[in-house]
């Protein structure tokens, strides 16, 4: 019996899915296998331990939506059964880690050489801490054949600086990265998180591979105009880009003079084909500030594809909006989305 592809789901017949799993080391072919848990609990073990005889396997996706914290049972399962797939082309994961396990998921990359697409999106994760970010930037920084890096991290309150740059500065050797979607989001308008993106900045000017990249720092009121500078640094060098999106949503302590800065720079690159900033909530924008994006983006002869969400920028008027969407679709050639909902006044 062969199959290219398998999904396990955790249910209350968990007899009849070990005697289908127990399949696996004789008859089946697998090259995909999703599995989607209720909880990180040890049938991970018994999961990994049934496929891992699968020399086929390329693609492996994990998720997982409850996670107890008072165990790492299921950590080291995680990551004795990773580093038993060396062979894995594609890895997503997705559920909540503490800093063990995001450790065990930096011990298990290290064995993963021929990873050439992650997905990682790790969500509710106020028990990692810089030690446990460095720890996994170290599996990280392995992974060089890597075309496509997906990194999605929410809520990470005890994250500083120093975590932050150890993540960036694993990006910077994975120099073979043609897509990168990076994402550090708050959920806190108060947050009190401190980054800044002088690292990021300086690790892309590295990716010289790299066509596609998407940034979202939502709700980190650490980053200012001056992290503006560092990012426009980075992007204006990449020859190769073609795609840029952009999003910081409610950072209050960015400007709408820092935002033209970063976009001037961006009009440097030649390559670019599309581009998007999202921007709602954004009170720091006006209708004068959105006139003065309106310049530079005019100025992007090469753009063919402009997507500006500025929804609920209490500062921004219908009629600015009006004025700079005429003004763009005048452009030949280039197609224009802009989003935008007035602000309720109180």
């Amino acid at each position: 019996m062969q199959t290219k592809e398998m999904l396990f789901t955790q249910s209350k017949e968990f007899m009849s899915l070990k005697d289908t799993l127990k399949a696996c080391k004789y008859s089946i072919s697998i090259q995909k296998l999703s599995i989607d848990l209720i909880h990180l609990s040890d049938i991970m073990g018994f999961l990994l331990e049934s496929v891992k005889s699968q020399a086929s396997l390329r693609t492996l996706g994990i998720t997982f939506h409850l996670f107890d914290f008072k165990t790492d049972i299921a950590l080291n399962q995680l990551n004795k059964g990773l580093r038993r797939f060396g062979q894995l082309e594609r890895l997503s994961l997705s559920g909540r880690l503490d800093d063990n396990g995001i450790r065990s998921l930096g011990n298990a990359l290290k064995r993963m050489v021929l990873l050439k697409d992650i997905d990682f999106t790790i969500y509710m994760c106020s028990e990692i801490t810089d030690s446990g970010f460095r720890k996994f930037a170290q599996g990280l920084k392995e992974c060089k054949s890597l075309k496509r890096l997906l990194l999605c991290f929410d809520c990470c309150e005890k994250i500083t600086e120093d975590g932050f740059n150890g993540i960036s500065e694993a990006i910077s050797k994975l120099k073979a990265l043609k897509i990168l979607e990076f994402f550090f989001i708050s959920r806190y308008e108060e947050n009190t998180v401190s980054i800044r993106l002088k690292s990021l900045g300086q690790s892309l000017e590295s990716l010289v591979n790299l066509t596609d990249i998407s940034l979202n720092f939502t709700e980190f009121q650490s980053i200012k105009d001056e992290d503006m500078g560092y990012v426009k640094e980075g992007l204006k060098k990449l020859g190769t880009i073609q795609s840029i999106r952009l999003c910081f949503v409610r950072c209050r302590n960015i400007t709408e003079s820092g935002l033209k800065e970063m976009c001037e720079g961006i009009g440097e690159v030649q390559s670019l084909k599309t581009f998007s900033l999202k921007l709602m909530k954004f009170e720091n924008i006006t209708d004068q500030g959105l006139k003065a994006l309106g310049q530079v983006f005019l100025k992007m002869s090469f753009l063919e594809n402009l997507y500006l969400n500025i929804m609920i920028c209490r500062n921004v008027t219908q009629v600015a909006v009006d004025e700079l969407k005429r003004e763009l679709e005048k452009v030949t050639g280039l197609k224009v989305a802009i989003l935008y909902i007035q602000a309720p006044r109180n």
